[in-house]
């Protein structure tokens, strides 16, 4: 074998995990989509921690539920026996890393019944589980009572912080007190003796109860509610993974503790998101289930990983299907769009080695009362993300404007729109206070809409510590869709100016008026607007300048009757950038 051969053959072992444990390898196979190759890792550790410590072999059942997709019931197998996956009923929701979450009637079936069992012995069993959020208390979280009587279940969450309902191969209850106040985390409920069994918090033994064995339950065992004739206190509490067993030692049992702990760790630091660390960025909308962002607001972060997960609301999808995407940059060079067409999360594949990765928004639109956009609310990684506040810059501006200054019909707005094209071909750090279907007067018609507009002004200027300038586009719309008056309008404009000056002295200010229409709203009432417009940067010229926006393009230079084209935004942008930078 050459030289070269030997490599690529040692670089394929390692990358295939030919180095793991051969029981995780064994789980590994049986994924059909493969978990990222940091995580793998963390399993691998896991298992490999388990079997060394002798835990391993006295398991019939293990399912971790923490895994990266379910797509093809990754999160359903059971470790012990991989070949086999457990079975949902019911409502269940799975969250990636973190596990599933139960409801009024979902419910997870193991295929384990305990009296069949070869290692669910009578006075030797074990069943644990990792709790990742509560839910409402008095609910079962899992267990089986036979047609027998004898029963397994745990109810760790009572509101007395008691633990009664908890039995191991045994009938009656006891009402025995732990004086529980933490619910979640890693329960371990333990039999080795005939007379009693142990209930473990992590890796402390909060109660012995003293209740002898009976028998084994002869039914199923089922997850997040006791299976007895009519299944009872469904739970809807988040849990990350169950086991069941032959009864541990305590040494073995703080193994299983301390593994347990160091992959829940991890998974539960796997959301690295500060809302914080966006840069360019104001919220324009807080709604129920996301913040509706400014277009082309940048969240930057060092990385050395090769995949995140993002979780998006795409509301915009239904509308502009082909604008429902988030931008990924790789140290300031576009690496690709990630479509979402449903408020779902996303995992996205990036170049090994370390390296700053910058999501962007695209654009937004608001035909109606609600902002609509592509909006995040949750980033996860198992690597580790640094994130990067914004800078502080010595020039900024800030773009005012509709769909036109969006870029909206370009074949890419956030690398090719008027106003992202100021920030990647001459370096210039700018924030968009634009979307589509926007209007002056929904800005500046009245007080409170134009302190509420001089506000996020002032916000994506937060980190210019010298000449900030602000670029405005607005009126076509207001023409066009709500019939204006040029006088209301002028008087919109002169009072959205002298708010801005008034906010801030050292803004300088650029109007462009509104730019050719090539349909039938191209007439005497536009050009007042554009009258409108110089006459207000006039009265105001120490700090207002007017650009002449309907010389600027040509009939050519659009993709229909109002927008600019990719090429017909590079024109105007390179006619603003001459008049704003002389």
């Amino acid at each position: 074998m050459r030289a070269d051969e030997w490599i690529s053959w040692n670089h394929i072992k390692a990358r295939s995990g030919v180095n793991w444990c051969q029981e995780f390898r064994d789980v590994y196979n049986n994924m059909t989509n493969k978990p990222p190759k940091e995580l793998a890792q963390l399993y691998n550790t896991f298992v490999k921690t388990l079997v060394d410590g002798g835990v391993w072999t006295k398991l019939e059942y293990l399912n971790i539920k923490t895994a990266h997709t379910n797509q093809n019931g990754e999160a359903q197998i059971n470790w012990i026996t991989p070949t086999i996956k457990n079975t949902i009923n019911g409502t269940m929701t799975f969250n990636a890393f973190s596990g599933f979450t139960g409801s009024t009637n979902g419910y997870i079936a193991t295929g384990i019944i305990p009296s069949t069992s070869t290692k669910l012995l009578q006075n030797s069993t074990c069943y644990f589980f990792y709790k990742n959020k509560i839910g409402a208390a008095g609910k079962s979280d899992g267990g089986t009572i036979g047609v027998n009587g004898h029963m397994l279940n745990a109810s760790t969450h009572l509101t007395e912080g008691i633990l009664t309902y908890n039995r191991v191969n045994n009938i009656s209850t006891s009402a025995d007190s732990a004086g529980v106040t933490t619910f979640t985390g890693l329960w371990i409920l333990n039999r080795t003796d005939s007379s009693k069994f142990d209930i473990w918090h992590g890796k402390t033994k909060v109660i012995t109860k003293n209740k002898a064995s009976t028998g084994r339950p002869d039914r199923e065992f089922y997850e997040f509610v006791l299976n007895d004739a009519t299944l009872t206190g469904f739970s809807n509490a988040e849990y990350s993974l169950h086991g069941l067993g032959s009864g541990l030692t305590d040494a073995e049992i703080t193994i299983l503790s301390d593994a347990v702990d160091i992959l829940m760790t991890a998974m539960n630091n796997t959301i690295q998101y500060d809302e914080t660390k966006w840069g360019d960025s104001v919220v324009l909308a807080d709604y129920t289930t996301h913040k509706a962002r400014s277009a082309f607001s940048e969240y930057s972060f060092n990385f050395s990983g090769t995949r995140i997960y993002i979780t998006a609301n795409p509301t915009i999808y239904s509308i502009f299907p082909a604008l429902s995407y988030l931008t990924i940059f790789v140290n300031g060079e576009l690496n690709q769009r990630v479509t979402f067409s449903s408020f779902t999360e996303k995992e996205i594949t990036l170049p090994a080695g370390s390296k700053i990765i910058t999501i962007v928004t695209a654009v937004n639109s608001k035909p109606s009362s609600t902002f609509l956009g592509v909006y995040p609310t949750i980033l996860k990684a198992i690597s580790t993300i640094t994130p990067i506040a914004p800078a502080s810059v010595s020039d900024k501006i800030v773009f005012i404007g509709d769909s036109i200054f969006s870029g909206a019909n370009a074949t890419y707005p956030e690398t090719q729109g008027c106003s992202r094209l100021f920030k990647l071909e001459n370096g210039i750090d700018v924030g968009c206070l634009v979307w589509g279907w926007a209007t002056l007067s929904e800005m500046a018609s009245d007080s409170g809409k134009i302190a509420i507009t001089v506000t996020h002004i002032q916000n994506l200027l937060s980190n210019a510590t010298g000449t900030k300038k602000v670029i405005c586009n607005l009126g076509t719309n207001d023409h066009a869709l709500l019939g204006l008056s040029a006088a209301n309008y002028g008087t919109y404009y002169g009072n959205l100016l002298d708010a801005i000056h008034s906010a801030d002295e050292n803004i300088k200010i650029w109007c462009v008026s509104p730019i050719l229409r090539l349909d039938g709203y191209e007439n005497s009432t536009l050009d007042d607007y554009r009258t409108a417009v110089g006459n207000v940067c006039a009265a105001r010229s120490s700090y207002a300048t007017h650009i002449p926006g309907k010389p600027i393009l040509s009939s050519g230079d659009y993709a229909d009757t109002v927008h600019p084209s990719t090429t017909g935004q590079k024109k105007l942008k390179d006619a603003i950038y001459a008049v704003v930078y002389p």
